[in-house]
């Protein structure tokens, strides 16, 4: 589990080999712009590598967007299924979950986020 303070130093660094941000909409309880193949081969990566963090609703420039708090179950349902159905062999050593992030303004944003643990 990563924390409030965690999620923001990271948000602040920027991306890295070990952080990506992404931007994603959902629609009519489909998950847009967050495209299934290329998450699974971030997070095949990430599960190949060191590990790594993937936190969606934060833009490339580290604007904190957020995700609409009830599209949240189906954005957690989106990530989980590309873990187990996407990726060969399936992702099983992750943590997923959503933590509340005062954006620049200091308006609460929900931000979904994965942590990718190194496959051994």
């Amino acid at each position: 589990m990563l924390t409030e303070q965690q999620i923001l130093g990271k948000i602040v660094a920027g991306e890295s080999s070990g952080t990506e941000f992404k931007e994603v909409t959902v629609t009519e309880g489909t998950v847009k712009e967050a495209h299934r193949n290329g998450l699974s081969d971030e997070f095949a990566a990430f599960a190949n590598q060191q590990g790594g963090t993937v936190i969606f609703g934060v833009s490339d420039d580290r604007k904190i967007q957020g995700v609409d708090i009830d599209c949240v179950p189906i954005l957690i349902r989106f990530i989980s299924e590309i873990c187990h159905d996407s990726v060969e062999p399936p992702i099983v050593d992750y943590f997923l979950d959503s933590i509340r992030i005062p954006d620049e303004m200091e308006q609460e944003k929900t931000l979904v986020y994965i942590n990718i643990s190194r496959s051994l």
